[in-house]
C-alpha cells in the first residue's frame, strides 16, 4: 500500500500515513461472542472432555474465554476447531 500512502503524503496528516495495520472484526468474530457464543460453548466443553488426546482443555477454555470477554480476537482459531471437531466426529 506504500503507493497510496505516498500518494496521499500531502493530504493526509502523517499520523494516519503511518499508523500500524488494523484487523476489522469479522462478522463470525461477532457471532461467536453473540448468538453463537451458547454453540460455541457447547462445541469447547464437548472437545475439553470427548477427545482429550488432542486438544488441551485449558488452552480451549483460555481461547475461548479471552474471545467472549473481548480480551483478545480467536474467532477464526475457535471456528477452525470446531470445524475440525465436526469433520472428526464423521470419520470416527
Amino acid at each position: 500500500k506504500w503507493p497510496l500512502r505516498l500518494a496521499m503524503k500531502e493530504r493526509l496528516p502523517k499520523r494516519l500515513l503511518a499508523r500500524p495495520k488494523r484487523t476489522w472484526l469479522h462478522p463470525l468474530d461477532h457471532w461467536l461472542r453473540n448468538d453463537g457464543r451458547f454453540f460455541l460453548h457447547s462445541q469447547i466443553t464437548e472437545m475439553c472432555q470427548r477427545d482429550r488426546f488432542l486438544f488441551v482443555p485449558a488452552r480451549l477454555q483460555a481461547l475461548y474465554t479471552e474471545h467472549v470477554h473481548q480480551q483478545a480476537n480467536h474467532g477464526l482459531q475457535l471456528w477452525t476447531l470446531v470445524l475440525f471437531l465436526l469433520w472428526w466426529k464423521t470419520i470416527r
